[in-house]
């Protein structure tokens, strides 16, 4: 515990021990995240703060987080999207990852797919739309499968969705 402006706090990392103790998996997730974007904690952080807590209920759930590894994301579509994987036994991605020169979503190396995720939330105007074409035609050109995610398929259709991501995979 610190002391902020006089009054006791706990540090980021104790903070999602704590949460992982009454949050769903959606919202637990989603805490992680922001405090890793926010640069407010670190895997190092949560895993030293873990060994000094053996047996705490939430400790299991939040080793989730260190034991996966891989970049933090940046919203529930990103989220979704690795329960997704997770759910469906397809290899995990790195995630937030350039490749030539491109920031995408979630990509396979060996394989060279990319997944580009297209929430409404920032794709709506016509600049990103035209952006995102642009991206999705240069990283083909230079040997990229693009495969372009929405919400509807992971929440209507998860088992074509999986199909379809692994045949791209393959």
């Amino acid at each position: 515990m610190v002391l902020r402006d006089r009054v006791p706090v706990t540090r980021p990392a104790r903070t999602l021990l704590d949460l992982a103790d009454v949050l769903d998996d959606r919202h637990l997730a989603r805490a992680v995240n922001e405090a890793r974007v926010l640069r407010l904690v670190t895997v190092e952080h949560i895993d030293r703060m873990l060994a000094r807590s053996p047996g705490r209920r939430g400790a299991a759930r939040l080793r989730a987080y260190v034991m996966r590894g891989g970049g933090p994301t940046r919203s529930q579509l990103e989220d979704a999207f690795l329960a997704f994987v997770d759910r469906h036994r397809l290899p995990r991605p790195e995630v937030n990852a350039r490749v030539a020169g491109y920031e995408v979503d979630a990509v396979w190396r060996s394989q060279r797919v990319a997944v580009e995720l297209d929430g409404r939330a920032y794709h709506a105007h016509e600049q990103a739309f035209e952006r995102d074409r642009r991206k999705a035609a240069d990283l083909a050109a230079a040997g990229w499968r693009v495969v372009p995610v929405t919400w509807a398929p992971l929440r209507d259709d998860p088992g074509d969705e999986a199909r379809r991501l692994a045949a791209a995979l393959s």
